[in-house]
């Protein structure tokens, strides 16, 4: 999930560097076939780059022998050291960058073309949605900034953090599943009323479940 996660932000920053840098050839890129194999692609990705992990996951004794914890299993503490810098680099540093190159050249395309007749009303358009994904990227940097950090700091000076500053990095990291869909209800109206579909849909099938239930109830009573 956390590969998935930060590799479909990076698409996405690209997606919107595609339609506000290169317009024209946004209309070539940017079609339902080349979404899913873009999509199927990232998921490709996040596997092979996550692979690692269930080949070293195990189980092991705890230092006082009380219980059995998950961990993962490495042959020396050298692959250890690796694999932190490994999902550093891939899971936060680069596509960081990535996004944030992305981003400084849509705002250098959206300053250097705001005067020109037509562009105002595409440049509406186009921001809120920047808008919506750059907050989507900031939320991410937020919740997982601390995370990577907190293996660095345990990989250069091992021991130096309390267990409590461990968790808590760990529990913000994953709190960014639970904050993304809050940014899309408060900044995106098309998600507000798909949700809203959605809920009416779910809603509507509860009370014909409900009055066919009660209709067979009637008619074995009658029985």
């Amino acid at each position: 999930n956390m590969f998935t996660s930060v590799f479909c932000l990076t698409v996405l920053s690209l997606d919107r560097y595609i339609a506000v840098v290169h317009p024209l050839r946004a209309a070539t890129y940017r079609r339902p076939r080349v979404a899913k194999m873009v999509n199927g692609g990232v998921w490709l990705l996040s596997l092979l780059v996550a692979s690692p992990i269930p080949i070293f996951a195990g189980t092991a004794t705890t230092r006082d022998g009380q219980a059995v914890a998950c961990n993962l299993l490495w042959p020396s503490p050298t692959w250890s050291a690796a694999f932190v810098v490994y999902t550093t680099l891939l899971g936060f540093l680069l596509p960081v960058l990535a996004m944030g190159l992305c981003y400084l050249l849509i705002v250098g395309k959206m300053r250097a073309v705001a005067q020109r007749v037509g562009w105002q009303q595409r440049r509406r358009s186009e921001g809120k949605l920047t808008r919506l994904v750059l907050m989507v990227v900031a939320m991410f940097v937020v919740c997982w900034m601390p995370f990577y950090v907190v293996q660095l700091v345990n990989l250069l000076l091992p021991g130096r953090l309390d267990a409590t500053v461990n968790s808590a990095s760990l529990i913000l990291s994953y709190s960014n599943s639970c904050a993304n869909p809050i940014l899309y209800g408060f900044l995106s109206e098309n998600f507000r009323h798909s949700f809203h579909g959605v809920l009416r849909r779910c809603l509507d099938a509860s009370l014909c479940c409900c009055h066919a239930g009660e209709g067979s109830a009637e008619e074995e009573e009658e029985e």
